[in-house]
């Protein structure tokens, strides 16, 4: 599941009927892999952008239930089994067969299931004192304006404090860099371009006006405690990294485009100029 082909697991026979299990359905993004996505939607699964097919799910107690997906493929059909439990906000996928698991995180951030550590309240319970107290300010992709796919694992994804930049008062320019195999030393950069003459993705010098934005977030995410810790109280516990960078810029009426830099000292990483993110200010 950490790539956006079809993960292997031991073929199985033919699924029973499908039982509605309310909260089964929406984006599961893997924590390791960030560009790895599986969406499930109305009886229908897709990994990525590439492969999908049907799916059946049934309950197995409350804890857990039993995902049957059918892969189309080249005249036939196959199916996989994966049984579904619930940790905290991580979902493990384990693969029948072979027992592979994949872990995720839902970018609604919607719950269901009892937790697998026991407890017996469900999904709907409200969330501890210390969830409420991690409000991270780092974006997924059902908070962000504009998410762009980077060489080496990379994605960027930013949006506006306000999420409608206002004339009256500077705009917040907020970007998270994450990556999926480690830290990316970088630095962003952010200006208001001209939508009717965009920069290309390799002017990194040809204007002078770019805002250097401050870090205001660097997290790694930690296998066992199953969510993010700040860098550096998190020495080797884990490579899934995460930083977040704020800017201010205050934008005039009318139509803009916000311009992104993003200057990599890995070399895996390329430093790149991103403009494709237009926005109205009233």
């Amino acid at each position: 599941m950490g790539t956006q082909s079809k993960p292997k697991s031991a073929k199985l026979g033919r699924g029973p009927r499908s039982l509605d299990i309310p909260g089964l359905e929406g984006t599961y993004t893997a924590i390791r892999q960030s560009t790895a996505q599986l969406t499930l939607k109305r009886g229908e699964h897709r990994w990525g952008q590439e492969i999908g097919g049907k799916y059946t799910a049934t309950m197995i107690d409350e804890f857990s239930c039993r995902v049957r997906m059918v892969f189309a493929m080249f005249g036939c059909s196959e199916t996989w089994e994966y049984l579904v439990t619930r940790r905290g906000k991580t979902y493990t996928f384990e693969e029948t067969g072979n027992g592979g698991k994949t872990k995720y995180k839902r970018e609604d951030g919607a719950i269901f299931l009892a937790d697998s550590r026991g407890k017996s309240q469900l999904a709907k319970a409200v969330p501890s004192t210390r969830e409420k107290q991690q409000a991270w300010k780092q974006l997924s992709d059902s908070n962000a304006k504009v998410t762009f796919y980077l060489t080496g694992e990379s994605v960027v994804r930013a949006g506006t404090i306000p999420a409608l930049p206002s004339s009256k008062k500077p705009t917040i320019i907020r970007v998270t860099h994450s990556n999926s195999i480690g830290r990316v030393d970088s630095d962003v950069f952010a200006r208001l371009g001209d939508p009717e003459a965009p920069l290309d993705v390799q002017d990194l010098n040809t204007v002078s006006d770019w805002r250097k934005a401050t870090p205001v977030e660097d997290l790694l995410w930690n296998d066992e405690r199953d969510e993010w810790v700040v860098t550096g109280k998190a020495s080797g516990m884990g490579s899934y990294w995460s930083g977040t960078y704020e800017t201010e810029i205050q934008f005039p009426k009318g139509h803009h485009q916000i311009e992104l830099k993003i200057i990599s000292r890995v070399p895996e990483v390329c430093s790149i100029v991103l403009s494709n993110w237009k926005v109205y200010v009233r």
